[in-house]
């Protein structure tokens, strides 16, 4: 089961309410009271491309790169039908993933 810290959803750092589970109902307050809809938003688009490639559910994992210092880490999904790459940069600089031209992903 894939859980969501109170300080991922609402961009908080810290605090001690960071740590606690995600109060559910939150959605249902933002729309009512404007704040922080562009969040809810960017969110359930990342909701929709998990839904829409089944390599990011149930597909083989690998990564590709994973640099702590620059606060870079790529990993590849994919599945007979999809293959995703995924990289996430937490560092204050643009952070470049070298593929080869001629890159496949292995035989699913």
């Amino acid at each position: 089961m894939h859980l969501l810290w109170r300080r991922n959803r609402h961009g908080r750092r810290q605090g001690p309410d960071c740590r606690r589970c995600y109060p559910w109902d939150w959605e249902q307050r933002v729309e009512e009271s404007g704040q922080r809809a562009e969040l809810l938003a960017y969110y359930k688009k990342l909701i929709a491309i998990r839904k829409d490639n089944p390599a990011l559910r149930n597909g083989v994992f690998r990564t590709l790169e994973a640099d702590p210092h620059r606060q870079f880490y790529a990993f590849e999904r994919h599945s007979p039908d999809n293959h995703c790459i995924v990289a996430l940069n937490r560092g204050d600089r643009d952070y470049t993933l070298p593929l080869s031209p001629i890159y496949s992903p292995p035989n699913c």
